[in-house]
């Protein structure tokens, strides 16, 4: 199919600033391929299973090392150099779309899907299932380098091994899936036990006081005389704000919350009226204030809780030692790891707005977002994805195409 082409510029007269950057505007549009696809496409999610269920005989993971059969030759890229093991993915696994019956194009119905790359290629293997009964774990080789070789944070040759359960959905590209659940839209959702009441408190109260630090500290440098800066003058309202007496009441009313939680069972069901009435008094009081780290807490900010949780009990739960984790807050770290994450396989992905690799005529294959529970993140990137020609992919054609990290501005 003939790829669309941008209008040919009018060199007949000098072109203005603006002109130049709609024309530059609409040949990126035209890049993305988006309007060759349509509106809605079957996919299948790569959802990160709960460390508190057996991953004992997963068939498809994120991460580790891959299982194939004895002899099984690693990936080498195009400088002779092993490539990093990225996904396997069980074929049989990969029930059909639920609203239209759709199975996954271009590959067949059992067997394992390898998927290896480096920070320019890509590599797709598929093993058939006659050869998995024979199947174990391959090690890296032993030149493989670390993952910042290829711009990723860790030093490890390999990403941190996690299973997947693939899931259908319909995907139209816009984000969180309409079919999935959106475990954090309220604090009733996610605030579902003593435990996670006392340390969602426990977060607030540590940024009370590193606010009134702040406050404490706070000296704008400026001439006597002359009025504060624009920002220096933002701080100075945002400190007397929260010296107001209604901001020291609320922070007497979240001590006594995190008290009485405190004393509960860790495991038992929160009150959940307390709770509401607890968050319609802090949204009143914020109400209007600018985005500040006290504010976005007092609101609720889940996953800045989440941030210092999972760096604290990281090893436990990459080896899914559940037992050394605290109790009460099941609920909560379920809800964050097993939640929609944006690992897809096929599908659609709109939000490469940063991006300028022309994806005309090529289709979703694989997408793995930056992701803290598997090492995927990279600096200035939020994920990687892998695109391969329409035709190609349809008839189970996995090599070449466009390896793509999702730049982030």
């Amino acid at each position: 199919m003939a790829q669309p082409q941008p209008a040919a510029p009018d060199h007949s007269r000098a072109q203005s600033g603006e002109e130049i950057a709609d024309a530059w505007m609409r040949e990126m549009a035209l890049r993305t391929g988006d309007d060759e696809r349509p509106l809605q496409t079957p996919a299948w999610a790569l959802l990160l299973r709960s460390p508190y269920v057996s991953w004992q005989g997963a068939t498809s993971w994120l991460g580790g090392v891959p299982c194939a059969p004895q002899g099984f030759a690693w990936p080498r890229g195009a400088d002779g150099l092993p490539l990093h093991f990225l996904a396997q993915i069980d074929l049989a696994a990969l029930r059909p779309n639920p609203d239209t019956g759709a199975r996954a194009p271009g590959l067949p119905a059992t067997g394992a899907l390898l998927v290896f790359v480096n920070h320019a290629e890509q590599q797709t293997l598929i093993v058939p299932q006659a050869a998995m009964a024979a199947a174990e774990p391959i090690p890296p080789p032993g030149d493989l380098a670390g993952l910042d070789s290829i711009w990723h944070w860790s030093k490890s040759p390999t990403f941190t091994r996690w299973p997947v359960d693939p899931l259908p959905f319909t995907d139209d590209g816009s984000g969180w899936p309409a079919a999935f659940p959106r475990p954090f839209d309220s604090p009733s959702q996610w605030i579902t036990t003593w435990a996670m009441a006392r340390t969602e408190a426990a977060y607030v109260l540590d940024k009370f006081q590193s606010t009134q630090r702040q406050a404490a500290s706070f000296r704008p440098a400026r001439d006597p005389g002359k009025p504060l800066g624009k920002v220096a003058a933002k701080s100075a309202a945002f400190y007397a704000r929260i010296a107001e007496p209604q901001f020291q009441e609320l922070h007497s009313v979240i001590q006594r919350w995190h008290d009485a939680a405190a004393a509960q069972e860790p495991g038992g069901k929160v009150d959940q009226q307390a709770l509401a009435g607890l968050f319609a008094m802090r949204r009143r009081i914020t109400e209007g204030m600018d985005r500040h780290a006290l504010v976005l807490a007092l609101r609720g900010w889940p996953s800045d809780i989440w941030n210092g949780l999972r760096h604290t009990h990281r090893k436990a739960l990459a080896e899914q030692d559940v037992a050394a984790l605290p109790p009460g807050l099941r609920d909560f770290f379920e809800a964050i790891i097993t939640s929609w994450r944006g690992h897809r396989l096929f599908g659609l992905l709109k939000t490469l707005h940063e991006n300028d690799e022309d994806r005309r005529g090529h289709d979703l294959f694989l997408s793995i977002s930056g992701d803290d529970m598997v090492g995927t993140q990279r600096e200035h990137t939020s994920g990687t994805s892998i695109w391969l020609p329409r035709a190609a992919l349809v008839a189970g054609q996995h090599k070449g195409g466009l390896l793509i990290h999702h730049s982030n501005g």
